[in-house]
């Protein structure tokens, strides 16, 4: 109730005093949100405001997060597979969900090309509209598995 709401202010207020810059990105894509209905990805994609932007002002930074960060995703699975194509190797990707890509590899293809793709994955890079580049490191890990039986996957000798 009451108490909730309270204690969701207190700790809304201590982030916004932490993180200014943060503060500012908010307010000014809500205000956008607000004004004009549309915002756009980090990508520049645009996104239609589905929500009603004077009931739920906030939902356009979650678009915009969400967006930027599926952007992310697919910007790495295409240069993974002109990396794929390019080398010529035995790996498939199968599977992307939310920020995860799935990628069948032979257990005779040599690590480095997997560490390549991790490369590719993790340094991932976009231009941001106000000149430069917007740099968005994430964590790409290997799970090495197969899948089938639960066992990791061993590098031939």
């Amino acid at each position: 109730g009451r108490e909730q709401l309270e204690f969701g202010q207190v700790i809304s207020e201590a982030f916004f005093a932490g993180l200014p810059e943060i503060q500012k990105f908010f307010k000014s894509t809500m205000q956008h949100a607000q004004r004009h209905g549309v915002i756009q990805t980090c990508y520049g994609y645009p996104l239609i405001s589905p929500w009603r932007p004077r009931e739920r002002p906030h939902a356009a930074v979650d678009y915009i997060c969400q967006g930027t960060a599926g952007g992310i995703v697919r910007n790495a699975l295409v240069h993974c597979w002109q990396y794929i194509r390019d080398a010529v190797i035995q790996v498939h990707p199968l599977l992307q969900i939310h920020d995860e890509i799935l990628f069948e590899v032979q257990q005779e293809t040599p690590r480095w090309h997997v560490n390549h793709l991790l490369h590719i994955m993790a340094d991932n890079q976009l231009s941001h509209e106000e000149g430069g580049p917007l740099i968005t490191p994430v964590d790409a890990q290997v799970c090495i598995h197969d899948w089938g039986h639960g066992t990791p996957w061993e590098q031939p000798s």
